[in-house]
């Protein structure tokens, strides 16, 4: 079968003839952000739009695997034969994401068109989190955060777009603690989506919710948001707060992100 290319540019969704236009130029957002003193902006390598992301479906990245399909084996299957073994079988855009909560590594692994998050501590497979992927639905190019939360346990955070755009951007989180898995929170980005004319190279920075972990994107232009967000876990739900792209270029992580030509 014949890979088939889509374009986010040339192929508009229904959301897209509704999405508001920028409100101000992004030149005039580099100008202003280059006159400001701080010592990270000052290094910063000449922002400028990025190409907009692409999606492939050939006949190997298109299924669904479960962890069994995959030969994962509890207590048993590490972290990178597992991740090997994804990229044998051909699935493309394998994401991951990594933290130490108290005395043990958490890492979680997917790929494009996945419908779970497979779980690995200490470098072994633990288990998978099934994220409620819709009949016909393609998610593509998963941004994950394994986070920490007050208290005991960690968030497991999973963008998920819908390539073919029939499906709601959202954010699954599911709390994970001594084992288990509690009830999943869920958070519709079609508002935040429409608002930025589209949510594209998704990047989280930081790992604790109880001080707060920076989310930025950008257009379907490749120009980085206005603004980006702190997400925060606060008496058992999420938060987030506006912050401005100047302020968040203070952060290195994400000057390096907006210079870059890097698909995230």
């Amino acid at each position: 079968m014949e890979n088939r290319k889509i374009d986010a540019e040339k192929e508009a969704s229904p959301r897209q003839a509704h999405m508001p236009k920028r409100k101000n130029p992004f030149w005039a957002r580099v100008a202003l952000v280059a006159s400001l003193a701080f010592s990270t902006i000052a290094g910063c390598r000449g922002l400028y739009s990025r190409p907009t992301e692409s999606v492939v479906f050939n006949q190997n990245n298109r299924v669904n695997l479960s962890a069994q399909e995959l030969g994962f084996v509890r207590g048993e299957t590490t972290l990178l034969d597992a991740e090997y073994g994804m990229g044998r079988r051909g699935l493309t855009h394998i994401a991951k994401d990594t933290n130490v909560t108290g005395d043990k590594r958490i890492d979680a692994l997917t790929a494009d068109f996945q419908h779970s998050v497979h779980i690995f501590v200490d470098g072994k497979y633990e288990r998978s989190l099934e994220l409620e992927i819709a009949q016909g639905e393609f998610p593509h190019r998963y941004a994950l955060r394994v986070a920490n939360i007050p208290g005991d346990g960690f968030l497991v955070m999973v963008l998920i777009r819908d390539a073919i755009e029939v499906e709601p951007t959202r954010l699954f989180m599911a709390p994970y603690s001594n084992g288990e898995f509690g009830e999943p929170l869920r958070a519709d980005l079609t508002e935040l989506e429409n608002e930025h004319n589209g949510l594209e190279r998704p990047l989280f920075v930081g790992y604790d919710l109880g001080f707060g972990i920076t989310f930025i994107a950008r257009d379907r232009e490749g120009v980085p948001w206005e603004n980006g967000y702190i997400i925060k876990w606060e008496d058992g739900r999420i938060t987030k707060r506006p912050v401005s792209f100047m302020e968040l270029m203070q952060c290195s992580c994400v000057s390096d992100w907006a210079a870059s030509d890097e698909e995230e």
